[in-house]
């Protein structure tokens, strides 16, 4: 009898032993894809540069065309203001070509760090948005891929599981991490050019709706000591539907110097 507890209490420790060796597997990340990662956010512009860059303004000039199946195409010029920690505003500028001549629609999105406006409808109307409401994750979100450099810091510093690849696309070899969030229903890849180190493309899929983003960030400048892409390119397939959008900033103020008047940000009259 005593020889028998002795084998079921061997048995217990042993499998106790190897789920918690299971369990550690499970949540540790692949070095590799770390070091990788911290070298990739150094070319960035390194941790204390992005820290800083967060607390600045800036103004950009962006010129953005998108091509889907489901509309005619669109020509945007649109101004972005965002002023720390979270007031942002853009000033839209949209030309339609229809067989008729080109339509051009102006429109804008504030936000003030509290409400939202924006008359970016198809009667213009000027509507105001809480901070409850679901409109206003659109209005005070940066459309401008100035947080590129700070997300790959937040990947860091995340609990997400990497993994390391070596692909080739394009006839080009970059090194691929794949992030695993338990948390979500979308699966996240990220591109790293394997000469300069810099993000080049980022993958999202759903495939329980079978959605997919594939976004494309070229022509890196430095400005306000970070790494910032200046033409980025964002490809989205459904099943029934395609949207292509390309950015190119044309012009971009950033830096502690920047300063953005409060009437950019106060409620537009009606």
């Amino acid at each position: 009898m005593v020889s028998f507890l002795k084998f079921i209490f061997r048995i217990s420790f042993l499998l106790i032993l190897l789920i918690f060796i299971f369990q550690k597997d499970d949540s540790a990340k692949d070095e590799k894809a770390v070091a990788l990662l911290r070298k990739s956010i150094e070319v960035l512009g390194g941790v204390k540069n992005i820290e800083i860059s967060n607390n600045h303004s800036y103004i950009a000039r962006i010129k953005r065309v998108v091509i889907s199946s489901f509309d005619p195409p669109k020509y945007v010029e649109f101004t972005e203001y965002f002023s720390p920690p979270d007031k942002v505003r853009r000033d839209f500028n949209v030309r339609i070509p229809l067989k008729l001549g080109n339509t051009v629609i102006r429109s804008f999105h504030i936000f003030n760090g509290n409400e939202g406006w924006s008359n970016d409808n198809a009667r213009g109307k000027i509507f105001k948005y809480d901070k409850d409401d679901k409109e206003i994750a659109r209005l005070s979100s940066k459309w401008v891929n100035i947080d590129l450099a700070n997300w790959c810091l937040s990947l860091l510093k995340s609990s997400y599981k990497f993994r390391l690849i070596d692909v080739e696309t394009k006839g080009k070899i970059y090194i691929k991490i794949e992030i695993e969030d338990k948390d979500s229903t979308k699966e996240e890849s990220l591109y790293i050019d394997k000469e300069s180190f810099l993000p080049a493309i980022k993958e999202s899929f759903k495939k329980q709706q079978g959605k997919s983003w594939q976004t494309y960030f070229e022509e890196y400048k430095k400005v306000n000591s970070v790494f910032v892409p200046f033409k980025v390119k964002e490809i989205y397939r459904s099943k029934d539907e395609f949207e292509e959008c390309e950015d190119i900033i044309v012009e971009l103020n950033w830096g502690s110097d920047v300063k953005i008047e409060d009437e950019k940000f106060k409620p537009p009259k009606q």
